[in-house]
């Protein structure tokens, strides 16, 4: 109930601000339209409604200074005696055929006449009391477009409209749109449509997202649990399982020296999950976060133990939890205890999930490895990580030391590897800027092999004695190769062992890390394709602004043409400067120059 009242307040409130800006900007009141927004954005910096007027109000602002770019002060030292101060939309731009003026007076440039002819109708008017006002046109009624939406509460947006409502309903022009629906907890939905005459109602349903299960200890070795049954090792000291179905589960997590964690909770696809009872642990300290895009719950065994979330103190609240309702998307440092507790790193997202951090006493830090990239490696003392980056980072628990950190991505330069020192108990962070290859294309090439870097174990190369019973060839050679990611020893496996007992354990590995191996280079290309994309769009917003600053120069320069000839009282020059005047200008400044003693004009662009 408190959840469905504070989405309702949620979006009135965005209704509330829409409404209010709309006629604002209608009326050309941008500043209290400004006034209205930008708190806004900071309330919802993720509401595209909101986001879409403020970028409507500022395009607004711009052309409404275009349109006074002519600003001019006129000075009549006879009569009139005052000197009247008129601001004027542009006037149109003279015809492409012009007169040649006199040799004496230098042509403009070819897009000069434009601002000239706007000087002179702005000197012209003044004398001639004539005034063009912009009129505005008048909004289109549109056509009825009616979304309905399944579940409740999400937001939908259609070009630069967003509606969080059961009925949403929008008036359209004639045209193609991309209809989206969001939701936390559910698979956002687009749905392309075509508005023609008739009005159009559309329904969409929401798939909602099952719950998931992140764990992250430093735990040399350990097994989890899921309802009683095995769920897996953990690999790297971490564990991750998706899809987990909707009702009562119980999860445990045991590991070396009897440490173990446990705990039981709800899930329901959609929904923050539910903890249920207490949470067990033994030897290790423990937290767990239920997690929901911007909300959160956290529990710990110790629940006197204190917790604060980005600094930030978070304290029980009458129903005995710790709860968080405004955390951003990506990485959130968590820290429990005193000076001395452990501090953890949570990666939000839109999905359910429920994430288990677990600390064994031991002299261990965290090193986060921040790539802004997927499916990137890390080298560790120059041993190949076993994990790739997710979402740009990867968290991985070290013994506290000293370490040479570099990084690889198929399709982008490596930078130079980092020295980073492993503190007990702290985040240690190191952060690696990827370049793309400008000449990348096609699938990426294999990243070079490198052995297998455990973080519970020091990186020490250690020579093995042999054993001291004989096995079986094909049984040696496999227990070296079982774990790998070589796909050249592994084929090498099978040439020399092809009806051994192994010979179909190392065929399925072959076929697990080719498929691997071709969904990070699917991901990888597409995001060195997008990363150029961005690169192209920085250089065509850097010409853009180079285009404008020459522009604004030729504006000064037409200004200052228009302004000599005008204070010159000789139509002929000003003939010279705009050769296209119109008859009427012409006759106007005739009268306007016989009768002024004298004529002083500035204009400048505002």
């Amino acid at each position: 109930a408190n959840e469905s009242k504070s989405a309702r307040e949620r979006a009135d409130e965005i209704i509330r601000i829409t409404r209010e800006a709309r006629p604002l900007i209608n009326s050309r009141k941008y500043k209290e339209a400004i006034a209205l927004l930008q708190p806004a954005m900071q309330r919802f910096p993720n509401e595209e409604g909101i986001r879409s007027l403020h970028e409507k109000v500022r395009e607004e602002m711009d052309a409404a200074r275009v349109a006074e770019s002519a600003q001019q002060e006129v000075a009549i030292t006879d009569k009139p005696t005052s000197r009247p101060v008129v601001t004027l939309a542009p006037a149109p731009a003279p015809p492409t055929s012009p007169a040649p003026p006199p040799s004496q007076v230098q042509r403009p440039a070819s897009f000069l006449p434009k601002y000239i002819g706007i000087a002179a109708v702005a000197a012209t008017l003044i004398f001639g009391g004539v005034y063009f006002i912009a009129n505005k046109k008048p909004a289109l009624s549109g056509v009825s477009v009616l979304v309905r939406v399944s579940p409740a509460g999400a937001i939908v947006t259609v070009g630069d409209q967003t509606c969080q409502q059961a009925d949403c309903k929008f008036a359209l022009p004639r045209g193609k749109y991309e209809v989206s629906a969001r939701l936390p907890g559910y698979e956002s939905a687009s749905q392309a449509v075509t508005v023609d005459a008739a009005d159009l109602n559309l329904s969409m349903a929401l798939t909602p997202l099952l719950t998931k299960i992140q764990i992250a200890t430093n735990l040399e070795t350990g097994s989890v649990t899921l309802d009683g049954k095995p769920a897996g090792p953990l690999q790297a000291g971490t564990f991750r399982a998706e899809g987990i179905a909707a009702g009562r589960h119980s999860l445990k997590i045991t590991g070396p020296e009897s440490a173990e964690a446990s705990f039981q909770f709800e899930s329901e696809p959609g929904r923050l999950p539910n903890l249920i009872g207490k949470v067990f642990a033994k030897e290790v300290d423990a937290l767990v976060v239920a997690n929901l895009d911007s909300r959160a719950d956290l529990f710990t065994a110790d629940a006197t133990r204190a917790v604060s979330v980005a600094g930030r103190n978070v304290p029980v609240n009458s129903s005995g939890v710790r709860a968080i309702n405004s955390l951003g998307s990506g990485a959130h440092e968590i820290k429990v205890g005193g000076a001395d507790g452990p501090v953890y790193l949570l990666n939000t997202g839109p999905a359910p999930s429920m994430t288990v951090f677990l600390e064994a006493h031991r002299d261990t830090g965290t090193l986060l490895v921040q790539t802004r990239q997927d499916g990137t490696v890390v080298f560790i003392d120059n041993r190949r990580y076993s994990r790739l980056t997710e979402q740009g980072v990867i968290s991985i628990p070290l013994p506290a030391r000293k370490y040479a950190v570099r990084v690889e991505k198929p399709g982008f330069e490596s930078p130079a590897a980092q020295q980073v020192q492993i503190a007990r108990s702290r985040v240690n962070r190191i952060a690696f800027n990827l370049l793309p290859l400008r000449r990348f294309q096609g699938t990426p090439a294999e990243v070079p092999s490198a052995p297998p870097y455990t973080p519970a174990t020091a990186p020490v190369e250690v020579a093995r004695q042999p054993p001291v019973t004989v096995t079986p060839t094909d049984a040696r050679d496999w227990e070296s190769l079982k774990d790998s990611r070589d796909v050249t020893a592994l084929e090498s496996f099978r040439r020399k062992h092809p009806t051994g007992t192994f010979s179909e354990q190392a065929l399925h590995r072959l076929e697990e890390i080719r498929k691997q191996q071709d969904d990070i280079a699917r991901r990888q290309k597409e995001q060195a394709e997008a990363a150029l994309r961005l690169r192209d769009a920085e250089r065509l917003k850097a010409a853009d602004a180079e285009k404008k600053n020459e522009e604004t120069q030729a504006i000064r320069v037409a200004i200052e043409q228009y302004a000599r000839a005008f204070e010159s009282k000789k139509l002929e020059r000003l003939l010279a400067v705009w050769p296209g005047m119109p008859g009427q200008t012409q006759n106007t400044l005739k009268r306007t120059f016989k009768d002024a003693k004298s004529i002083s004009l500035r204009l400048s662009p505002d």
